[in-house]
């Protein structure tokens, strides 16, 4: 179980990282999107971005189990 957790934190540190090297002109509009939508607006999106996470684990585990 451990060691699931830290493979997760370790992916979503690549995949930040990689956003950051990458895409810093893109991250920086996206940024600014964000600074102009409402508190429940930014909900809504983080709440379908972690669904879409569990999504997308529970698919790699039912798959690669």
């Amino acid at each position: 179980m451990i060691d699931d957790i830290v493979l997760a934190l370790g992916l979503a540190a690549i995949l930040e990282g990689t956003v950051l090297a990458l895409l810093p002109r893109h991250l920086e509009s996206v940024l600014r999107w964000l600074a102009g939508t409402t508190r429940e607006e930014r909900r809504t999106v983080g709440l379908l971005i972690m669904t879409f996470g569990v999504i997308l684990a529970w698919v790699a585990r039912s798959l690669l189990a």
